[in-house]
């Protein structure tokens, strides 16, 4: 009876492997998706820069397309982030660390592999498991590193301070950044029937009495403090640009180029973790260690056994 128990703990568990697998192709979608629309936005952003300037030159209706060039830069949720081409900039680095992504999960990375490539078998597979950890290492720590510039040079945190308390300092900030957003959002939205439809000067259709109605309703006062908000109140019968002001910032240009900088260190987290579990689905024998092989016939298995 005793080797009996002995043998049915000794029997390997079956492990279902379909959830690694659903798991890494879910992942794969999700970063897909994301990579068509960084493309198609910044495909939309640059074609409208270059557009807009082109109509903007002297010609038939040139006044309504300056105007409209002039909101989208100057006075509009694209001016948090540099404009329409400041944009695009943002769009073309989050694709290219999205691809990096997709080309590690697929096995596509350029890497190293000499030696790998000169053995064969069981020691051939070690081989790229190693480098798979050893480009792991790299992308964290450069992931890390990144953070934590960032946390410093673009939102403050102090140098001295613990990796904890430059997070907490970097997610107050994005909180800040999240109300300005969609301030902002709700700013367009009043602006484009004057701009896009109406024609009027960008700068000119914000009267006093609305953007003053407009501070109360977005609860400036209940954020700020009364004595703040009101050096934000203009006469009723003056006119601003329809881009929202912070009491003691002024106003927020450029103000989410530092948030879009956290593109970095997450993109190289996320290369990281694929490295990492690429190697887990080596070892478990899910996919091959060569780019793509895994697509073969017969190269995925459904489940995998290992010994507890």
């Amino acid at each position: 009876m005793l080797v009996q128990e002995n043998a049915e703990l000794a029997t390997p568990r079956r492990v279902d492997a379909s959830r690694l697998l659903r798991f890494d192709a879910l992942l794969t979608s999700f970063e897909t998706a994301l990579a068509i629309v960084a493309i198609a936005l910044e495909a939309i952003s640059m074609s409208a820069w270059v557009l807009l300037k082109a109509l903007a030159t002297p010609a038939l209706h040139a006044d309504y397309f300056g105007n409209v060039l002039n909101f989208f830069q100057q006075a509009s949720s694209l001016t948090l982030l540099g404009g329409l081409r400041g944009t695009a900039t943002r769009f073309t680095l989050l694709l290219a660390l999205v691809g990096g992504s997709l080309a590690t999960a697929r096995g596509k990375h350029v890497v190293v592999d000499v030696v790998a490539r000169l053995v064969h078998g069981r020691l051939r597979t070690t081989f790229v498991v190693l480098g798979f950890a050893a480009s792991a290492a790299v992308s964290l720590a450069a992931g890390f590193g990144f953070f934590d510039h960032i946390a410093i040079q673009d939102f403050g945190a102090d140098a001295d301070a613990p990796a904890s308390e430059k997070m907490r300092k970097v997610l107050h900030e994005l909180g800040e950044d999240a109300f300005i957003v969609r301030t902002q959002l709700l700013l367009d939205a009043k602006s484009a029937p004057h701009v896009l439809l109406r024609a009027e000067p960008y700068a000119e259709w914000l009267h006093g009495d609305e953007w003053n109605a407009f501070l109360d309703e977005r609860g400036f006062a209940e954020r700020y403090g009364r004595e703040a908000t009101s050096a934000l109140r203009i006469p009723a019968d003056e006119s601003r640009a329809p881009l929202i002001s912070i009491p003691g910032r002024g106003e927020p240009r450029g103000e989410l180029i530092n948030a879009a900088n956290l593109v970095y260190p997450v993109g190289l987290f996320l290369i990281g973790f694929r490295f990492l579990f690429r190697s887990l689905l080596v070892v478990m024998g899910l996919v091959g260690a060569e780019p793509d092989e895994e697509d073969e016939p017969g190269k995925r298995a459904p489940t995998v056994s290992v010994g507890v």
